[in-house]
């Protein structure tokens, strides 16, 4: 939760050199959302299918 919440300000900050951070703070808040969501689908299929 600490990770996302710092890279949605990375994200959507303002400054000298914010354009190198807002597309590396959507990248982390993608991965960091998608990520567990992923896990939490496609381990329980594969177990399934097995």
């Amino acid at each position: 939760m600490t990770a996302v919440t710092r890279a949605q300000a990375a994200a959507g900050g303002t400054g000298t050199g914010s354009e190198l951070l807002h597309r590396l703070g959507y990248a982390s808040v993608g991965g960091l959302v998608v990520s567990p969501i992923l896990t939490l689908v496609t381990t329980p299929v594969v177990f399934l299918m097995l």
